[in-house]
């Protein structure tokens, strides 16, 4: 009887437990978000680290009703491989070399990628970093199975993992 108990609890838990919307430590926007306003913060966190502003991701962020991608962009710009102030971040929005929005998506579709991949490599499949890039087609997911495989596990073994 335990061992049933045992196997239940896990199940009984996430009916229990209410879902919980999480993404990390770039969710640091607010608390009173909704998830597409901490999705927008998230992107523009994503893009102000890559340095590529996009205008209609903003746009479509703001009639949300709030500007966390602007915000998210200029904590991302902070954190990038060319770091500005906030000031300098803020006046890169208005810079026309970065609003090339494809090359943005094509380098977050490799970052996915390569974070599955690696993650497939030794550590648990990462919910929060699968769903933030399930906009770009599953990369971290694809990512995640090939480094899994790459790491002598069988690919039925791999998707099991990225159920857990």
């Amino acid at each position: 009887m335990h061992n049933k108990l045992i196997f239940l609890l896990p199940a009984i838990l996430l009916l229990v437990v209410p879902n919980v919307y999480a993404g990390g430590p770039r969710l640091d926007a607010g608390e009173d978000l909704t998830n597409e306003q901490a999705d927008c913060y998230v992107s523009g966190y994503d893009a102000g680290v890559a340095n590529k502003f996009n205008e209609d991701r903003d746009q479509e962020c703001k009639n949300l009703g709030m500007d966390q991608y602007s915000y998210g962009w200029v904590i991302g710009c902070k954190y990038s491989e060319n770091p500005g102030t906030t000031e300098e971040c803020e006046n890169r929005i208005n810079d026309a070399e970065s609003t090339d929005s494809v090359s943005l998506k094509e380098a977050n579709i490799q970052d996915c990628y390569d974070s599955g991949y690696d993650g497939g490599q030794n550590n648990p499949y990462d919910q929060d970093k699968g769903r933030s890039c399930s906009e770009y087609g599953g990369s971290y997911h694809q990512g995640f199975i090939d480094g899994c495989i790459a790491a002598d596990n069988t690919k039925e073994t791999c998707e099991r993992f990225t159920d857990q």
